[in-house]
């Protein structure tokens, strides 16, 4: 797998969240990869009730560890074929609560630079309100920067 720089500085205000979660794979699920940003947090359009959404690369390995270690498969509402599992789980920071999703990918590498290339048009990713454009348009940036890279998905 190539390496991505994992995408803290973006988000240091909030690294104790970043932190607590990456320790957690880490503990439970003995997590090797990096941990990135992805969602709302990372597009910029972060509302009241956002919650943090983070991928990482798909390995058999970690399902029955995370799902020992309270998350939970969670329903699918994203947007691309490169998913292969999403988990959930709530973590607690000062009586409040956060929610977390993590995607399983396939080739996170091609997931990471597809998403900056998105990024670079987020005021037009943001105003499509239909999930099945969003999620069209993912896939065919996913595959775009699959073929750049010669990488089959």
């Amino acid at each position: 797998m190539k390496l991505i720089t994992p995408i803290y500085p973006e988000i240091a205000a909030h690294s104790s969240i970043v932190a607590m979660v990456y320790r957690d794979l880490r503990k439970n699920a003995n997590l090797q990869t990096p941990l990135v940003l992805t969602g709302s947090r990372f597009f910029g359009n972060v509302t009241a009730s956002s919650d943090w959404d983070f991928f990482t690369e798909y390995d058999e390995s970690l399902i029955s560890p995370l799902m020992s270690s309270d998350w939970e498969i969670a329903p699918s509402a994203y947007r691309d074929d490169s998913i292969i599992w999403v988990l959930s789980k709530t973590f607690r920071i000062d009586r409040i609560s956060i929610k977390v999703d993590l995607q399983l990918v396939r080739k996170p590498h091609v997931k990471y630079a597809a998403q900056l290339e998105l990024k670079k048009n987020d005021d037009f990713v943001n105003k499509l309100l239909d999930d099945d454009s969003v999620r069209r348009l993912w896939d065919s940036e996913i595959k775009a920067q699959a073929r750049l890279m010669g990488e089959m998905i």
